[in-house]
């Protein structure tokens, strides 16, 4: 737990205990510490009525009320609370429900402690497989919903009128394939950016190039990307749209790569160093449904043989697909929406 929690566990549960005895606490909120948290959760409140959001701070509450109608900023102490981080620690009450979303699709990085998934109420995950393995961690709020930022991709959200006038909002030529470069965070020791981020350049004369990151990568880095000219370094929000533009993704072990694979994108990936949060079965995962390189010199022949040859590894990452979302229905999000309203009913009576 970090070491914020001791100094706000007993002034919070004092405020909120307070608080309940004058006025018996009903509120639901959703709580964001980024303006990214509004696209996980979009998908899931559509189901919901709709909640107030409170965020991090004033400057996080700036960005997002462009958006969306935020109530305020926190300390807050509602009834319950969805989010889309490990931020229980902040609301150190055990009587308020916390339901959680996973940023990223799968665990494409080892689980963090136990405790700060048992913090919650429910947490959702991508799959079954995924909540026998959390188990196994020790972690007992799991259940499976899906992935519900990928709902858009599956229930007619994002159509392909959307995809062409994206395509040509880009300039892209269609007579060039479109190929997504994604990198995970470079502090994690699992980043391949620095194998590709000097090639773009050149690939942008024969592909339309899109280019993706963690959000926490070096400003550096994201700086290079804008600089880099006849490429288009992707800075909205909602990356589904550009994922299912592209022809190819090639990335490292961003939870992206899942993502791919779930729209059935030829996938190439740079092997990485072990590092902390790495595990095998997940460099076994993306071996299985990705072209895997391990220099930069190996990135074209690669590049042209996943884009030659689109359907080699498809039964691969069907089967992966399965272990990772169970079912791409495009109902993830109804599904997490009504765990929430079964949770809410049953704390009622």
């Amino acid at each position: 737990m970090v070491l914020s929690y001791y100094f706000l566990k007993y002034p919070y549960k004092l405020s909120w205990n307070a608080l309940n005895m004058i006025n018996k606490r009903k509120e639901t909120i959703f709580y964001a510490e980024d303006v990214l948290d509004l696209v996980i959760f979009k998908p899931v409140q559509q189901y919901l009525p709709t909640l107030p959001i409170v965020t991090k701070n004033s400057k996080i509450k700036r960005e997002i009320e462009g958006l969306a109608e935020v109530q305020g900023v926190y300390p807050t102490f509602p009834k319950a609370l969805i989010t889309c981080r490990h931020i229980c620690h902040k609301f150190p009450e055990e009587k308020i429900l916390k339901f959680g979303l996973r940023h990223g699709a799968y665990h494409f990085k080892r689980f963090t402690d136990a405790k700060n998934y048992n913090a919650f109420t429910r947490y959702f995950m991508t799959s079954q497989h995924e909540v026998d393995i959390a188990k196994k961690c020790g972690i007992n709020s799991a259940v499976a919903v899906g992935y519900p930022k990928l709902d858009p991709a599956f229930n007619g959200d994002i159509t392909d009128s959307d995809l062409n006038t994206l395509h040509s909002i880009l300039g892209f030529t269609k007579e060039k394939k479109t190929i997504l470069f994604t990198a995970t965070w470079d502090k994690s020791g699992m980043s391949a950016i620095d194998s590709w981020i000097g090639q773009l350049g050149s690939l942008a004369e024969k592909y339309n190039v899109l280019v993706t990151v963690h959000p926490w990568m070096a400003e550096s880095y994201k700086n290079t990307l804008r600089n880099t000219p006849n490429i288009h370094f992707v800075e909205d929000l909602d990356v589904l749209p550009y994922l299912m533009l592209s022809d190819c993704v090639i990335g490292d072990t961003s939870s992206i790569i899942a993502e791919a694979s779930a729209l059935d994108k030829p996938i190439v990936t740079y092997k990485t160093k072990d590092a902390k949060r790495s595990l095998p079965e997940i460099n076994e995962l993306i071996q299985s449904i990705s072209y895997q390189i391990d220099s930069k010199d190996a990135l074209l022949e690669a590049l042209e043989h996943a884009l030659c040859h689109q359907v080699e590894l498809q039964d691969n990452r069907q089967k992966a697909n399965l272990l990772m979302f169970d079912k791409l229905d495009g109902k993830a999000g109804e599904r997490a929406a009504k765990v929430i309203i079964e949770c809410l009913a049953i704390n009622d009576k």
